[in-house]
């Protein structure tokens, strides 16, 4: 009976894939297999010196440093990262937290944090968009390591400009 009802309902609801459009397979949460297996991984967390640490040498002290995903104009992540930031699909950014999670828990140092603490939006900027993007990736975070997020840490106490324009040192400077 729940194949039935399952069918029927995305039948008129059908549950796409957010990197592709396709229809998921009922197994499937968020990103169907597919684009799952296509997706640009950058593995960095198995390197200590990749290039996210490397840009942070000599700027801030860091133990570990790392990107799940690259992004390219156009691709499977830059319209998964749309519809995550700027329609309101919570459940995307919590999923890609959760899969990152599971690949960062049993590598060091990620296996040894003790919580996440997401970078806060102004709050302007956070009343007009409705969420923090990366406190709901946080969330999916957490859930995999198994430990708490905290929100109460750190403030954003000037507004800045909006970061999708500017190259790499531009968005440094800005920060």
């Amino acid at each position: 009976m729940k194949g039935l009802w399952y069918d029927l309902v995305n039948l008129f609801f059908p549950r796409l894939c957010q990197a592709c459009g396709n229809a998921l397979a009922p197994a499937d949460e968020e990103i169907c297999l597919h684009c799952m297996f296509l997706l640009p991984y950058t593995n960095f967390h198995l390197d200590g010196e990749n290039a996210m640490e490397q840009a942070l040498w000599g700027r801030v002290p860091v133990q570990g440093a790392a990107a799940f995903l690259y992004f390219n104009k156009g691709s499977r992540v830059q319209h998964m990262i749309h519809r995550f930031k700027y329609r309101g699909r919570h459940q995307i950014g919590t999923f890609l937290g959760r899969i990152y999670g599971y690949k960062l828990v049993k590598q060091p140092p990620y296996n040894t944090v003790d919580m996440i603490i997401p970078v806060p939006l102004f709050k302007k900027k956070q009343l007009k968009r409705g969420y923090n993007q990366s406190e709901v990736f946080a969330k999916g975070l957490a859930m995999a390591l198994g430990v708490p997020v905290e929100t109460n840490l750190l403030f954003r106490i000037r507004e800045s400009e909006s970061q999708t324009r500017k190259s790499q040192d531009e968005r440094w400077e800005n920060v």
